[in-house]
């Protein structure tokens, strides 16, 4: 099962998104700050980040000059799965 951060600053839609992912048949978390998705990142075990429309311009670029794995910017939770699902297409 491929894993999927979420990095997002809604914390309204974050239960949604997940939802979503966890369905399609992804394994998915999610995190509110740079810092945490740095370090969950370095964990490993990702396999895509999935960067909401609310993250500002600095705190997006820290995370993706430190990802080694597809990251997908979403802008609106519609077309999450589906872009999650072509980013991850061989």
């Amino acid at each position: 099962m491929r894993r999927i951060l979420v990095f997002g600053k809604t914390p309204a839609l974050m239960p949604g998104a997940l939802a979503a992912l966890t369905s399609a048949g992804f394994a998915a978390e999610g995190v509110f700050d740079a810092a945490a998705a740095i370090a969950r990142l370095a964990e490993g075990r990702i396999d895509a980040v999935a960067i909401g429309g609310g993250v500002g311009d600095d705190e997006r670029r820290v995370v993706l000059a430190a990802a080694t794995v597809p990251v997908i910017q979403i802008f609106g939770p519609h077309n999450l799965v589906r872009d999650v699902t072509r980013a991850l297409s061989p």
